[in-house]
């Protein structure tokens, strides 16, 4: 398990007694989330643009080129040079925690600004700070998405993923409701599955939202969410949702795919060695053997039709194969689609990459054809 210590803007090393410290960030609320644990980078990049997080090394050498750049499409090339230029800051000793969520917002810098969506926070069940709508100005509102956003169930937010959701639900003809799940390590398993329970009993009783108008989506730890809510809400006897749609979903918590190993190198962010120690990071004391835990062994029959993408270069696409396989086992409509050489969640490349904006507009297809 790692060993957690909580020590500012500081990036340390064991080998080395030099600071990789970050520049100074004029403090500031965010006008959509509320006041912000950490501070926000955004600042630093802008929407249409590389990510500038380069800038912010100091003292980490920098990362090789792209390989065999001239085979790979706009996308993986954009998720590969954005992954290396962060991952630096990840390999930390002892792993800081605050230094990673701060990196980590930089996800929010690679979608373009949607047009036509407006937002509103919303503070309702199962979000720290407030939770955020996204409402297209050709969406019906009595149609939504609860997206839950990734980040190792220990980083990201709304803010960091709500250009993302807003290009999901413009192309869904919906609105968006993203929350501020809690998040380890100072809140472990389950609570971050109680959280979006809460929100999405919210949705039926207080906004009055069919469960069949209602939809689950999410990327990485979030499109886990999706799959483990869902068999949350079936034990509890709740309506299930109309359909759920997981991108890179992270579901192996035993690490045992055999694209663990197959996409390891391909892999520029993931390292399937470092993953147990994530894992006892989000689940504490909790049994791997637990049904909403071990999502991919689980009994599945009863939930929704699923939407299930992952990209041939990330080590969790053997994730989605093996839930798709169990899924339609259990009488599940399911589509799965793998895009080639595509790196963990290229999603958020949306409005800046055609590869991003098909898989969404797969996914919305798939979502809109299914809610009534």
């Amino acid at each position: 398990m790692y060993s957690v210590q909580w020590i500012g803007f500081h990036a340390t090393s064991d080998t080395d007694n030099s600071h990789a410290e970050l520049p100074e960030v004029e403090p500031r609320v965010m006008r959509l989330t509320g006041p912000r644990l950490l501070p926000d980078l955004r600042g630093y990049s802008h929407s249409h643009s590389r990510p500038k997080i380069r800038e912010l090394h100091q003292g980490f050498p920098q990362t090789d080129l792209i390989t065999q750049a001239h085979t790979l499409e706009p996308a993986a090339i954009e998720m590969e040079q954005f992954w290396k230029s962060i991952t630096p800051y990840f390999a930390t000793q002892p792993f800081d925690i605050g230094l990673y969520r701060i990196v980590m917002e930089e996800c929010s810098s690679l979608a373009s600004e949607p047009t036509d969506v407006t937002y509103e926070e919303v503070n309702c069940p199962g979000t720290v700070r407030p939770a955020i709508w996204c409402k297209p100005a050709l969406a019906s509102p009595s149609r939504a998405i609860l997206y839950l956003h990734g980040g190792a169930f220990i980083a990201c937010s709304p803010a960091s993923h709500r250009k993302l959701a807003a290009h999901l639900a413009k192309k869904t003809g919906a609105y968006a409701l993203l929350v501020d799940y809690r998040r380890a390590p100072e809140h472990q398993f389950p609570c971050q599955i109680e959280d979006v329970v809460s929100a999405y009993k919210w949705l039926l009783n207080n906004r009055g939202i069919s469960n069949s108008s209602i939809c689950l989506a999410g990327d990485s730890a979030g499109g886990n969410l999706t799959v483990s809510v869902s068999l949350a809400l079936r034990n509890q006897g709740i309506p299930m949702p109309a359909a759920i749609a997981a991108f890179s979903a992270w579901l192996d918590m035993r690490v045992a795919g055999e694209s663990y190993k197959r996409n390891a190198v391909k892999d520029v962010l993931a390292d399937p060695d470092t993953l147990p120690g994530v894992i006892a990071t989000y689940l504490g004391g909790a049994s791997l053997d637990d049904p909403l835990v071990d999502v991919l062994r689980a009994d599945l029959k009863g939930l929704p039709p699923m939407y299930l993408t992952a990209g041939t270069a990330e080590v969790l696409e053997s994730d989605a194969m093996t839930l798709a396989r169990r899924a339609r086992e259990a009488g599940i409509d399911v589509q799965l689609e793998l895009p080639s050489d595509l790196q963990h969640i290229w999603i958020c490349l949306a409005g800046n990459a055609a590869e991003a904006d098909t898989t969404l507009s797969q996914a919305a297809a798939f979502l809109r054809k299914r809610m009534e």
